[in-house]
């Protein structure tokens, strides 16, 4: 795999994002003779990829139907042409009625500009043949123009994968694969669960490895990362997304899989005491991992740093988790589902074995930024889940978290003790 240039042009087998002019998104690898069918352009099936190899990331590029290539868009086309069909417009919309009438423009004429590669001299058509364009406000001019170029225009940029948009694109294509975890989300895990160079972080998600990638490019190829993978849906030990970001390199330096199974606390040498009885996570294999030794996990205090995204209940694999975790160790449980985090919480705060225990949803709602039009869209999105987050304090003696009597018991102390007797004056 090729690494990411510094002079911010595109090398052979570099991989990236392109967006296409109609909002679509897609992963690629730009190598030689690489085809790309989902380009929709009509009269062409496919374009080559190895034409982008030399151009710059974030480059504006069109397809030339003369020379039957891709080349660079140096005159900005889309952008010179909209500035071109713009024209003095009216102070408001209020006098405009939608009655599919407007729009005399003849369909055959549309496609076959289209099919000639004048994207924007069909949009041109359209806008001079429409009875309503002229009474529009400039800033309805240029959505109707900009709304006209992506279903009549081609043109793609392409752009380095970074966490963000790897995730974007995954969130738009399946969602369910992510446990519907948003931008916003992943970056309060990494903040909450104080993912650092030089750290010992544990890692169990659910999320195509995107988890993953951003401890590794968090903490740059420094400290370890061990991530906890499986044959039931835990995890994989590789992603795409370790070729999207260029950080194959930094990941064989830090990252170690981990196989761990209900019998692999046995092992585990720490200061906190393992109950007899403790649950076993469902699902896992009994298997020794052949990566790592539990003892090596614990040398030196143990944990830095534990982020939970999995579909397995929170509070059970936290539980398991919880004799490899130092005296310092910040962790960030991330569900779907409020309840399971809510018991958790409280177990903790019961426990008296963790500061700074929250229990937040995660809010997410996005702005228009235009001059003089500043405002929050309408509509947003609250279904990005329930992050827990804390750090562990060292206990000298643990309770059981799901003990009942323990919880009983505090629970006892605060409402039967009496206040101490006030102190008579003399």
């Amino acid at each position: 795999m090729a690494a990411v240039c510094d002079d911010g042009t595109i090398k052979e087998g570099d991989w990236g994002l392109i967006h296409l002019m109609d909002d679509r998104v897609f992963s690629v690898c730009f190598k030689k003779n690489e085809l790309f069918k989902s380009a929709k352009i009509p009269g062409v099936k496919e374009i080559n990829l190895g034409e982008v190899v030399g151009m710059g990331w974030n480059q504006s590029i069109i397809y030339d139907t003369d020379k039957k290539k891709l080349v660079k868009d140096l005159k900005g086309e889309n952008e010179e042409a909209k500035a071109a069909m713009l024209i003095v417009g009216g102070d408001d919309n209020r006098g405009l009625l939608d009655t599919n009438t407007a729009q005399q423009a003849n369909t055959e004429e549309l496609l076959a500009l289209k099919k000639g590669g004048g994207g924007n001299d069909a949009v041109k058509v359209l806008v001079n043949s429409s009875a309503t364009f002229a009474g529009k406000t400039v800033y309805s001019q240029e959505k109707y123009i900009k709304k006209k170029q992506k279903k009549w225009s081609f043109s793609m940029r392409p752009r380095r994968a970074t966490l963000a948009n790897s995730l974007e694109l995954y969130h738009v294509k399946k969602p369910e694969k992510l446990m519907n975890l948003r931008v916003d989300g992943i970056a309060q895990i990494l903040h909450q669960a104080n993912v650092h160079a030089h750290s010992k972080t544990l890692i169990m998600e659910s999320c195509a490895g995107l988890i993953s990638a951003g401890v590794v490019e968090r903490q740059g190829g420094f400290g370890k990362i061990y991530n906890i993978v499986g044959t039931q849906g835990l995890g994989a030990p590789t992603s795409p997304v370790f070729d999207w970001m260029h950080l194959n390199a930094a990941a064989e330096k830090c990252l170690v899989n981990v196989e761990l199974t209900r019998d692999v606390m046995t092992e585990v040498t720490s200061p906190m005491e393992i109950e007899e009885n403790a649950k076993p996570m469902s699902g896992y294999r009994v298997m020794q991992s052949l990566h790592v030794s539990v003892k090596e996990i614990v040398a030196g205090g143990g944990l830095d740093s534990v982020i939970i995204v999995s579909q397995h209940d929170a509070a059970e694999v936290f539980e398991q988790f919880r004799p490899l975790m130092g005296g310092r160790c910040s962790f960030a449980i991330h569900s779907k589902y409020l309840m399971p985090l809510s018991e958790l919480a409280s177990a903790l705060r019961a426990d008296l074995s963790a500061v700074n225990v929250q229990l937040n949803e995660t809010f997410w709602r996005e702005y228009q930024v235009l001059p003089n039009r500043t405002h929050p869209f309408v509509n947003m999105n609250s279904a990005g889940g329930f992050i827990l987050s804390g750090s562990i304090v060292k206990n000298n003696h643990p309770r059981s978290f799901w003990s009942a009597t323990a919880t009983a018991t505090t629970a006892k102390e605060c409402t039967d003790s009496e206040p101490p007797a006030k102190k008579q004056k003399n």
